[in-house]
């Protein structure tokens, strides 16, 4: 089982309860020989780990790879690289988890969880990117000016990488987004969509835990902490960046789920049960495309079903959404679909 994750969007909490929940091994690394001198920054000194560099410089190694196929979960920080992506093709890994947030309060959590492991971790980051060495010298509003210049555009990129990755037409690689919003607010719900996803039927559900500040590196992790923790200056430069390619990223990722090549194809055979299935199953990895509850109307619609409800809470809870609201699952809209979808039918997993 393989999962990607954005840093500091709940990582250490979700691979434990992975691991907890299936009896699938995480790799120790601590055990491996030449981790203390990995860990201090020299990559390759594990022959045996399955990566090399870290984040947007991390690299799946092949031959290594092969040694955490059965019965292990693990995963990486990685991009959606050509390499990395091709790397798990040829492994036979042909569905992975990724873990999104809103790259702003990533980056936020970031700079406190580098400040936090002091000057030691310096050595280590330099495989990502170049850190100071006064650094450790300065005030965190410095700190914030220095890395919102240098790692907020990386996380924004990740972001946007995935994104891209899962529209492209030729992806061999299918992707279960889940966000860090569902981790916090419905851990359950985030942990029952992962393993059915994979399939995974032994679950152990008496050992999730619940996620605690302070424990299993998690954070308070509070929606849109940015805008405390951002000078004026710094968010102006932050829209600056960000401008709407995080939202085109996530509406070009709709379109191209392949519920929608279902939902065509039911459609033009006038099943509209079949159809309004489809996007459904849209809506429930995408809770946050307008377009996707179009396509349901439509279905639901030509069956003569009222939807002009949905249509007032879709738009009420949507609006005009800010880029953070594409980070929150919406669990009520996406259950007021459900129940629609039944309606005409189509039996929908619970």
């Amino acid at each position: 089982m393989f999962f990607v994750s954005l840093p500091k969007s709940g990582t250490v909490y979700t691979w434990t309860c992975l691991s907890d929940m299936t009896g699938l091994k995480m790799p120790e690394f601590h055990l491996l020989e030449g981790w203390e001198d990995y860990n201090s920054g020299r990559d390759f000194s594990c022959p045996d780990i399955y990566a090399c560099g870290d984040y947007n410089t991390q690299l799946l190694r092949p031959e290594q790879m092969k040694i955490y196929l059965q019965g292990y979960v693990f995963g990486a920080h990685m991009q959606a690289s050509y390499h990395n992506m091709r790397i798990l093709e040829e492994s036979g890994i042909t569905r992975i988890t990724v873990l999104l947030r809103d790259p702003r309060d990533a980056f936020v959590s970031w700079v406190h969880h580098l400040r936090e492991l002091g000057l030691p971790a310096r050595n280590y980051h330099s495989r990502i990117y170049h850190i100071p060495r006064d650094y450790y010298d300065w005030s965190v509003e410095e700190q914030f000016d220095f890395q919102v210049r240098s790692f907020l555009p990386t996380t924004i990129n990740w972001v946007e990488g995935w994104l891209d990755y899962y529209a492209a037409a030729d992806r061999k690689v299918d992707i279960l987004f889940v966000l860090y919003d569902e981790l916090k607010r419905d851990p359950l719900s985030y942990m029952k969509r992962i393993f059915e996803f994979h399939e995974i039927d032994d679950v152990d559900y008496s050992k999730l835990v619940v996620p605690e500040e302070g424990k299993l590196h998690f954070r308070k992790g509070e929606h849109e902490q940015w805008r405390v923790d951002f000078s004026p200056g710094n968010q102006r430069l932050a829209s600056e960046m960000l401008q709407d390619r995080i939202s085109r990223g996530f509406e070009l990722a709709a379109r191209s789920h392949r519920g929608r090549l279902k939902y065509d194809q039911a459609l033009s055979i006038g099943n509209y049960a079949l159809a309004a299935g489809a996007a459904l199953e849209v809506i429930t990895q995408f809770p946050n495309s307008a377009e996707s509850y179009q396509l349901l109307y439509r279905a639901a619609e030509a069956s003569k079903l009222d939807v002009a409800d949905l249509r007032r809470k879709v738009a009420k809870e949507l609006g005009e959404q800010s880029i953070a609201e594409n980070f929150r699952y919406r669990y009520e809209l996406v259950a007021e679909c459900k129940r629609l979808v039944q309606q005409l039918g189509h039996v929908v997993p619970a």
